[in-house]
């Protein structure tokens, strides 16, 4: 079997795609979590203040995101559901999303 007949049985095999996705999600996960209290612990030491305040908003949105797909791609691995119900899960959390990014967005309003 050459490479390209053995990538595509592994790339038609949903479970497979589904497991990989899953594991990535997971693994992208723990490090933007590594990233964003890295830098909240910077933050709070007052180490570089100028640099680390203003990357803390980037890192949090990018923690979040994270967080989002490890949480859809665990549902989706752990349970299974019909297409719809993946869709509200999708849409759940993407009202989540922006509901955590709430916070970041009245602390701007105040300057105005």
């Amino acid at each position: 079997m050459d490479l390209k007949k053995n990538r595509e049985k592994v790339l038609l095999d949903n479970s497979i795609v589904l497991e990989s996705r899953y594991q990535a999600a997971k693994y992208m996960f723990m490090l933007l979590t590594f990233f964003f209290f890295l830098n909240y612990f910077f933050v709070g030491a007052k180490f570089y203040d100028d640099i680390f305040l203003k990357t803390l908003p980037f890192i949090y949105v990018f923690f979040l995101t994270g967080w989002i797909m490890y949480m859809y791609f665990f549902t989706v691995y752990k349970f299974t559901f019909s297409k719809y119900i993946k869709l509200l899960i999708m849409w759940g959390l993407w009202i989540l999303f922006v509901l955590f990014l709430l916070p970041f967005t009245w602390i701007n309003l105040n300057t105005f």
